[in-house]
Parts: structure tokens; C-alpha cells; sequence
């Protein structure tokens, strides 16, 4: 965060006013701030990129949030949680992770902490068609201890675009058994198609 901009937010905090963007009257504000950082702020402060008074000014109650890999046990519930979230985003019935991929997820090192797991499941619930995800629904690059790459929404719309593609060629163009292995009706499927052009 630019210098300028930190002196803004330690103003609002400070006095507890501000001036909304094309008015000249002040307005008063009672807030809190909860922030978040991967960055070292004591680092920061001594090499002059973030003001002092700011860091202390934020810094009243601080928690030190542990990487993944420190943390295992944590995983389990991560996984129902953000299982839970992308089977609704992706209208998908994944019930959990198999006994092998729980036993790598315990052991991995889990380099890009959360967002890492997030984007592993997220990956396994985009491909997987079954209830329970297996080692070969995860992306390959976490198995070469490489970081998994956390896509872009173009991104993930290719990957729905390849993942159609391939059931399709799997039940030979079979619009309802696609359907039914994907877990949508047949007119959201026909929908998809025309959308991505796999008439």
C-alpha cells in the first residue's frame, strides 16, 4: 500500500472522519478494522515502507496465523468446508477425500497454504465424477511438489469447457448420460453447449 495512502487510513482512524470522494464536508465514521497480511510489517517498517504509527495504531490485537503444513490437523475440516463451497458454486455432490488422498494431504507441504488446498479440491470437484475424491482427480503438479496455480474465472471456464468436452466424448455425445454424470439436467447442459459452442 503506498505511503499517501496509509497517512489517509491513519487520519480516518485517528480522528475518526473522513471526506467522501467530491464532497468538502467531513463525515464522521465509528469503525474497526480487522486486516490481513502475508507480508513481514516489522520489515516493512524498517526499511521505510510502512509508517510506524500506522503498524502500531493497527497492531492491537495480533494473531499469528501458523503456514498449513504446521497446522495439519486443521486440514480435515478445511477440506469439508471448502467442499461444501465449491459444491455449491459447481452444483456438484461431493461427500469428502478417500483415506490415500487424506494421508497426502497430511504429509504434503502445502507451499501456497490455504489457497493451494482450496485450489487442489477445487480442481478434484471440477473433474471428479464420483462422490469421493481419489488421487487421480488431482491436479498433476501437486503430486511433482510444484505450486498449483490458483486460475483466473477465464481459466476456470476452460476448465469447464474441457471437462464437458470430456464426458461428452466419453458417452459419445450422449446429451443425457452427460447430464446425468455431470449432475445437471439436460436443458442447463444444452444450455452450456450452445454457450461454448460444443454443438
Amino acid at each position: 500500500m503506498p505511503l499517501h495512502l496509509q497517512s489517509k487510513i491513519l487520519r480516518v482512524l485517528q480522528n475518526k472522519v473522513f471526506e467522501p470522494l467530491g464532497s468538502s464536508e467531513s463525515m464522521k465514521v465509528d469503525t474497526r478494522i480487522i486486516a490481513a497480511t502475508n507480508r513481514d510489517l516489522e520489515k516493512m517498517v524498517e526499511d521505510g515502507k510502512f509508517r510506524e504509527d500506522l503498524y502500531y495504531r493497527l497492531k492491537v490485537v495480533n494473531i499469528k496465523i501458523p503456514p498449513l503444513r504446521d497446522r495439519n490437523d486443521d486440514i480435515p475440516l478445511l477440506c469439508k468446508h471448502i467442499i461444501e463451497k465449491y459444491n455449491n458454486e459447481f452444483n456438484k455432490e461431493v461427500k469428502g477425500i478417500d483415506k490415500e488422498v487424506k494421508r497426502f494431504f497430511m504429509t504434503y507441504e502445502w507451499p501456497g497454504n490455504i489457497r493451494e488446498l482450496e485450489n487442489v479440491l477445487q480442481h478434484a470437484i471440477i473433474f471428479s465424477n464420483n462422490d469421493i475424491i481419489t488421487k487421480v482427480d488431482l491436479p498433476d503438479d501437486i503430486e511433482n511438489g510444484q505450486d498449483v496455480i490458483l486460475p483466473s474465472d477465464e481459466s476456470l471456464e476452460a476448465l469447464e469447457i474441457h471437462h464437458i468436452k470430456r464426458i461428452l466424448s466419453q458417452t459419445g455425445h450422449n446429451v443425457s448420460k452427460t447430464a446425468r454424470i455431470l449432475k445437471i439436467d439436460r436443458k442447463t447442459l444444452y444450455n452450456k453447449m450452445k454457450k461454448y459452442d460444443l454443438q
